[in-house]
């Protein structure tokens, strides 16, 4: 499997990793930071074995040391229960990709590059011409949009 191959795996199971990420943290931003922790190391650290396993344990270790980080317990059974609530998180993971993709051209575009390509605030204001406060907001706006349909969808 060549690294082209594994990054291209990687991108198209973000969202299962960051659902596993965001149901583990409860919170976007560090949810997003250990899945690009994940992802880059995964990169840097390419095994020949399976690379998407590779991945998904560390974004597991990673959601462990924020949690640490917050002094938060987390007892071994939350975590066996969220790894073994596949099922649910392909669910989340399906109905994030279909409320990235309810987002307008431009937001969408900018969320993609952000969370998955992972670009920075700073990268994406000198791409699109703005200012990072605009693009902080735009990008906030975007995410909260997909909360807001993905708890429709809940209900």
């Amino acid at each position: 499997m060549t690294t082209s191959h594994t990054r291209q795996l990687l991108v198209e199971h973000y969202l299962e990793f960051y659902s596993y990420a965001l149901a583990m943290l409860r919170d976007d931003d560090d949810a997003r930071d250990a899945v690009q922790e994940a992802v880059t190391r995964t990169l840097a650290r390419w095994l020949h074995g399976d690379p998407l396993r590779y991945c998904r344990r560390v974004v597991h270790n990673e959601c462990v040391k924020t949690l640490r980080r917050r002094n938060a317990v987390v007892t071994i059974q939350e975590i066996e229960s969220l790894r073994e609530n596949t099922d649910a998180m392909q669910h989340l993971a399906h109905e994030t990709l279909k409320a990235k993709q309810a987002l307008p051209d431009t937001l969408r575009t900018m969320v993609e590059m952000h969370d998955i390509e992972g670009f920075t605030v700073s990268d994406l204001a000198v791409i699109t011409g703005l200012s990072e406060t605009t693009v902080r907001r735009r990008l906030n706006e975007a995410h909260e949009l997909m909360r807001q349909r993905i708890k429709e969808t809940e209900v």
